[in-house]
């Protein structure tokens, strides 16, 4: 007897029947960009790149485009809804390796101004460092959960385990119970302690790692753990889960690509509303994209000359779509919603 199992189609609600489907256009206004552009006529900011690549021929960067250029706004993409249907068992198929695949215009650019002051801040290291990215970015590094997305965990940290801390909020060696809602992790793992810290509108919920646990005691559904590090505040409701996987040995380094793929900075794991070297932004590609965590993304102007870089990313952490990149070099206040910037150079 064959096993009956649910499989999930993707039902393609094509519009391309009616009139209000047709292909528009829109006249660019100083402080549009291709983010705001594609919130507007397709309520998903995510869809700029369909925008973008309607009109290459007229746009070639898409951080720059000027008042009084008329975009083509292509339909929008067919709806893809989930239905249930009876089907056999799908067989397994091994998980991707990240990382394995790989006209002239007047008026002012409405993302950067091309006179910009070049105030640079760089972070440094050792001539040969050690790693790209240290297991302590990755473990600490902040993800993005779309709106529509439950944000996983298996257990919830409850209280002290043994009724007294020298804080309020557990800190290093304190001992807290966690109560999981799934099978516990057995003695010795290693878990990730994380809370939904913002919201980015229209883009998702933040995600930041507060700390790392470690099990000592498993009691059916519980767990005594012992905190062994601290990126943040841990507090009481934290959620746990599976530590991020790290595989980066020393000397592994990114590696010059040309023509790398461009993404979108969605957003900023932090509050701050001037953005800084250290600070985080998310990504519009990640392991689907072939992202990896070491790869460097860059802004770059070509009217600035013969050094066009204006600021520099490094992926710490990734999902399957999203990617987190740390600010490692600016020159001005560059890094915003809605920039654009390309893959320079790939972990190998």
């Amino acid at each position: 007897m064959v096993r009956s199992a649910t499989a999930l189609f993707a039902v393609l609600i094509l519009a391309g029947f009616q009139p209000a489907q047709q292909v528009t256009t829109h006249t660019v206004v100083k402080g549009d960009c291709l983010w705001n552009l594609a919130q507007t006529y397709y309520g998903n900011p995510w869809g700029w790149r369909r925008i973008w690549d309607a009109n290459r021929s007229l746009v070639s960067d898409p951080n720059l485009i000027f008042p009084g250029q008329v975009l083509t706004i292509p339909a929008k993409a067919a709806e893809v809804h989930e239905v249930e249907v009876q089907a056999p068992p799908a067989q397994n198929v091994p998980a991707p390796v990240p990382g394995a695949t790989a006209g002239e215009t007047g008026g002012q650019p409405t993302i950067f101004r091309r006179n910009q002051t070049a105030r640079t801040t760089v972070v440094t290291g050792s001539t040969a460092p050690p790693l790209a990215v240290s297991r302590s970015d990755v473990y600490s590094a902040p993800r993005l959960v779309r709106p529509s997305e439950e944000v996983a965990h298996d257990g919830v940290l409850e209280a002290f385990a043994d009724g007294a801390s020298r804080s309020k909020t557990p800190r290093p060696f304190d001992k807290v119970r966690v109560r999981f809602t799934s099978p516990p992790a057995s003695v010795g793992t290693d878990l990730q302690v994380f809370r939904v810290t913002k919201t980015i509108r229209d883009v998702g919920r933040v995600v930041t790692p507060t700390g790392v646990v470690h099990v000592d005691t498993v009691d059916d559904s519980t767990a005594v753990v012992i905190v062994t590090s601290e990126f943040g505040r841990i507090q009481l409701g934290d959620f746990v889960g599976p530590m991020p996987s790290y595989s980066l040995t020393p000397g592994e380094q990114a590696q010059d690509v040309s023509g790398g793929g461009r993404a979108m900075i969605m957003g900023f794991a932090g509050s701050a509303v001037v953005q800084e070297v250290g600070q985080v932004a998310f990504l519009d590609q990640g392991l689907a994209d072939g992202v990896a965590v070491g790869d460097e993304y860059e802004l770059v102007n070509p009217a600035l000359g013969s050094d066009p870089v204006e600021g520099r990313l490094t992926v710490v952490g990734v999902t399957q779509n999203v990617a987190a990149a740390r600010i490692v070099q600016m020159n001005d206040v560059v890094f915003r919603q809605g920039v654009v910037v390309q893959l320079t150079r790939k972990m190998r």
